[in-house]
């Protein structure tokens, strides 16, 4: 039996800096785009507040895409597909168009099912609050998320026994507190920078 385990520190780490170029391009029908990383204000995700730092909402963000990922990739498809033990990376690149809405979605990954899956996760974004300014103006908004995880197959080693209940319970917990932590953090440096 083959286990999945996300590997949620390199998708923090990567998530603000693996853009295309920072120029504004072209998109479909004469319209502009811009990457994540140089626009002047980003968009406001759904469950984040409108009056943060550009900096706290990027983090604010992260931490949203961060939950989502955890709380429905499918990890039952290391079993299902039988991939081979070690990390793997599902390159994804949306985005986020002048209504707020996630729109011409990118990926590639290993396995056809792996691009199915992100592209259901990416689906699951919500609208945002506001889209991404630029000059004043709106403006569509290029992200890349790398998704990375990790498959930890039993070879010759005994089986890797799946986690308990008490267990899962847990580590959602932790997970929730870690959270909580970090929406703290992110009001208290956005009240500092009043």
């Amino acid at each position: 039996m083959k286990h999945i385990t996300l590997l949620i520190a390199m998708l923090i780490s990567t998530f603000s800096f693996a853009q295309e170029d920072p120029k504004i391009t072209p998109f479909k029908d004469g319209e502009k785009e811009i990457a994540f990383r140089v626009i002047e204000r980003v968009p406001v995700h759904a469950n984040c507040n409108e009056s943060l730092s550009n900096q706290a909402l990027k983090e604010c963000m992260n931490n949203e895409m961060r939950q989502l990922i955890i709380k429905n990739f499918n990890v039952d498809l290391a079993n299902d597909l039988n991939l081979p033990s070690g990390k793997n990376r599902i390159n994804t690149l949306f985005s986020i168009n002048k209504e707020g809405l996630v729109d011409n979605i990118r990926v590639r990954a290993s396995h056809p099912a792996l691009e199915i899956e992100a592209k259901r996760l990416i689906n699951l974004i919500p609208q945002f609050k506001r889209p991404g300014i630029q000059k004043g103006q709106p403006i569509s908004v290029t992200f890349a998320l790398p998704i990375h995880f990790m498959v930890e197959g039993n070879t010759q080693a005994a089986p890797i026994k799946p986690l308990t209940k008490k267990e899962q319970k847990e580590m959602a917990r932790d997970a929730k507190k870690l959270a909580k932590k970090i929406k703290k953090q992110l009001r208290k440096a956005s009240k500092d920078k009043k």
